[in-house]
């Protein structure tokens, strides 16, 4: 791994539009460049700093950030600088920095959070509960398999920038459920593979008061300024007609009629942007 550190001089009044380019910048070059992500730090000194870090020297290297949208938003950061400093690589020596984890995200009622080891209880109930599963491979999931499924989630936001959040009442602190976007890998016609895929699971203690609506728009609302992909897609059992209305009134339109697993399954798709 190989880190770089940046450093500006900003125009005054032009901090919140460097950030927001910035940002724009960072996201795309995580999810299309393999870039590890970047900080953007303001110094006492009145200079911004940003720490980037790159798997190493040969991906760095071929990163380009070619799109109309980059090219717009390094545009956008030139013209709040007012002196750049030379940059400066590093090869990190010791490394104790905690790897990405999903962002905190709220909605009226629902805290969209991280996975936490402690989740592992209230998980293992929702993955056990029939009702739950019925369209969901229809086995109950065993506590091996609830964890591997926790450490999953925190693989997806590691490898791919995305992936599920734990979904928790705000009044109560109670574990709703949990959902986001992965990459399965899915073996399946048409493939998916390379396009983010959204699931949901809620306890139904929670099933019938607009939580899954309201955790999905958020998600999507995050994923409309990260993902920079041009849709996602989710698949959901032609039974299953609550996901269905779910996912249609989240704008998801039916792609088509496939099977995975042996099983019938539709396929729907969402234009992002």
């Amino acid at each position: 791994m190989i880190v770089c550190m940046y450093r500006w001089k900003l125009i005054p009044g032009t901090e919140s539009k460097f950030r927001e380019a910035w940002s724009i910048v960072t996201r795309y070059l995580m999810v299309h460049s393999h870039s590890l992500g970047s900080r953007l730090h303001e110094g006492h000194d009145g200079l911004f700093y940003g720490y980037a870090q790159w798997p190493d020297h040969q991906t760095r290297e071929k990163a380009t950030g070619d799109s109309t949208v980059v090219n717009e938003a390094r545009m956008k950061m030139g013209s709040c600088v007012a002196q750049e400093f030379p940059e400066i690589l590093l090869n990190p020596q010791d490394n104790f920095l905690k790897l990405p984890t999903a962002p905190r995200l709220e909605t009226p009622r629902l805290t969209l959070r991280p996975h936490l080891a402690t989740d592992f209880p209230d998980c293992c109930a929702m993955w056990a509960d029939s009702e739950v599963v019925r369209y969901i491979g229809g086995k109950p999931s065993t506590p091996q398999q609830v964890w591997s499924r926790i450490l999953g989630y925190a693989g997806q936001w590691h490898f791919m920038n995305y992936g599920y959040w734990a979904i928790e009442e705000k009044n109560t602190g109670k574990f709703v459920g949990e959902m986001g976007f992965a990459e399965f890998m899915r073996d399946m016609v048409p493939s998916i593979k390379g396009v983010p895929e959204m699931g949901w699971a809620l306890s139904p203690e929670f099933h019938g008061i607009g939580y899954g609506s309201e955790a999905i728009a958020c998600a999507l609302n995050w994923a409309e300024l990260n993902l920079f992909q041009p849709k996602i897609a989710c698949i959901i059992s032609p039974d299953n007609k609550q996901s269905v209305k779910l996912a249609v009134k989240s704008g998801f339109k039916k792609e088509c009629s496939t099977e995975y697993a042996g099983q019938p399954t539709d396929l729907y798709l969402r234009i992002l942007g």
